[in-house]
């Protein structure tokens, strides 16, 4: 039909968005992760750039986002709710519990576990509609979402 070459070229282009967003992530979350591990004891309780947060707190957040988006896509793809509060509660309660010197092993376990959950969906799934907090959404804008918001804490 009249029009369907640039239908499938701007879906191309759609999908190799959310491989760019997955990858970038995944860099960022490297890099960020590379200076963690060189933090001595006092570098975790050193202020962030946000200014009510500890470099630990920002850890913490980041950490937990990883698992209530890990969660969330289980969700999606499996035709479930998106995650109410009530199932992020205990998730960001068990982080926010954590010692700043038990938050790198936590983060590392978070973040694969995050990586290991993107890294099975093909690249057609972020263009899947879910629904979020912030109403229909494809699954690709929520991670680029997630991407932001680990550029600004970080």
């Amino acid at each position: 039909p009249p029009g369907s070459q640039y239908k499938s070229k701007d879906q191309e282009k759609m999908n190799m968005t959310f491989d760019m967003i997955r990858q970038t992530e995944r860099r960022e979350i490297d890099r960020l992760s590379a200076h963690l591990a060189q933090l001595d004891p006092d570098g975790w309780l050193e202020q962030s750039c946000c200014v009510e947060w500890r470099i630990y707190h920002v850890v913490s957040h980041i950490a937990s986002g990883a698992r209530i988006f890990l969660g969330s896509l289980a969700n999606w793809f499996d035709g479930g709710p998106p995650m109410g509060r009530e199932q992020m509660q205990p998730i960001w309660a068990r982080f926010n519990a954590l010692e700043p010197g038990g938050m790198l092993g936590e983060f590392q376990a978070a973040t694969k576990d995050y990586f290991a959950g993107l890294e099975a969906l093909p690249t057609a799934a972020g263009l899947h509609e879910v629904d979020s907090f912030l109403g229909k959404m494809s699954v690709q804008d929520m991670l680029a979402m997630r991407l932001h918001e680990v550029e600004l804490h970080t």
